[in-house]
């Protein structure tokens, strides 16, 4: 019994782990996963709101943020299933639910290295890129830590519980550097305008 509280301690420090974001303006807070959504939406709502039709004749730019709205809008999905099967500690749920990062990630690991953008969302692209990654290894790490849990190894649950849980926090980073230059390549193209 004391081994369940272990690992439902520190399954609960993953699943807040995911929606503790940090920026200069906000303080870390635990809102569990709908902060890490919240915070992938926020990328792709900005370029709605923002952004005008750009040269696509040799990047593809609109196409590309159209794509990353749609992975966002997926990844939430995912996150919120995490944080379901944490909320009720349903270990095969929850391996199933990082089964499903794991997969959804790798396809849009795999879409968004087709795409050519240009210059001012290089960089946008590349941390998204590493944010894609980064949850996939989380999504990784939970599949392996809730199937160590279930087979009776708490260590072994705990460790992985916690290297997802610090995969999760990178990927939480990089979506805010995504957004960061997004807001820039945004400002600039409202720039130009003028």
């Amino acid at each position: 019994m004391k081994n369940k509280h272990l690992i439902l301690l520190i399954l609960l420090a993953v699943v807040m782990a995911v929606g503790c974001t940090e920026s200069s303006n906000e303080k870390t807070n635990s809102q569990s996963v709908g902060n890490s959504a919240q915070t992938i939406e926020n990328s792709s709502q900005v370029h709605e709101n923002n952004l005008t039709t750009t040269d696509t004749s040799t990047n593809q730019d609109a196409e590309w943020i159209s794509v990353m709205q749609a992975q966002s809008d997926m990844i939430q999905t995912d996150l919120a299933g995490i944080s379901s099967n944490q909320d009720t500690f349903d270990a095969e749920g929850l391996a199933k639910s990082g089964q499903t990062i794991v997969d959804d990630t790798q396809k849009a690991i795999d879409e968004n290295d087709n795409y050519t953008v240009s210059p001012a969302l290089e960089e946008a692209k590349e941390h998204w890129g590493f944010a894609l990654r980064n949850y996939n290894m989380a999504g990784q790490f939970t599949v392996i830590g809730a199937n160590a849990y279930l087979d009776g190894d708490d260590a072994s649950a705990s460790t992985n519980f916690e290297k997802a849980t610090t995969f999760f926090n990178s990927g939480n980073a990089d979506v805010n550097l995504t957004v960061s230059y997004i807001r820039a390549y945004a400002l600039e193209a409202q720039n130009q305008e003028q």
